[in-house]
């Protein structure tokens, strides 16, 4: 009697294990799933947060984080800063760039979320038109790859502000 008590309690516990890594590998694929989508830059209608209070043409850099703080996420708004700031100064004087950090966890930025589809700390590129309304957006979801190489960081942040600021610029 106990050897068969024992081989159901075997095969009970390796179906349940096959179940966890089974069900674990499909939540890792739907994340990655998401996490690619993340790139392509999204055109938009009007939503929560898809406009902007300050009118023009122009191109906004945000850092979208909560209350926490990690050190590459300190690294990442660092070196976005740095980069805006001193790469595109003469864009941030005409106001065609602005640099945001925005805590999405206030109150009044909450629909950040939603609108920029994020779910951890995000460097965001979003365009808004004359009347201020959000054209479109990516998010820059490879810094966080990127962060402890400021070389490649600056080259892909400055490869997706030339970008967009073309664009922006009907060329």
């Amino acid at each position: 009697m106990r050897p068969w008590r024992f081989r159901s309690k075997t095969t009970l516990g390796v179906a349940l294990l096959l179940f966890g890594t089974v069900s674990l590998l499909a939540a890792g694929l739907d994340v990655a799933k998401d996490i690619r989508g993340m790139n392509d830059v999204v055109p938009l209608e009007a939503t929560p947060c898809a406009a902007s209070p300050e009118r023009g043409n122009r191109l906004f850099v945000y850092v979208l984080h909560g209350n926490a703080h990690c050190p590459t996420c300190e690294e990442i708004k660092r070196l976005a800063l740095e980069i805006v700031t001193g790469d595109y100064a003469s864009r941030l004087g005409k106001g065609e760039l602005l640099f945001r950090d925005v805590n999405v966890e206030e109150q009044e930025n909450g629909c950040f979320i939603e609108t920029f589809q994020i779910f951890t700390t995000s460097l965001v590129l979003a365009r808004y038109d004359a009347s201020g309304a959000l054209t479109e957006w990516k998010n820059l979801s490879a810094v966080w790859e990127l962060a402890s190489d400021p070389a490649a960081f600056r080259t892909y942040l400055q490869d997706e502000l030339d970008t967009m600021l073309r664009r922006g610029n009907g060329s």
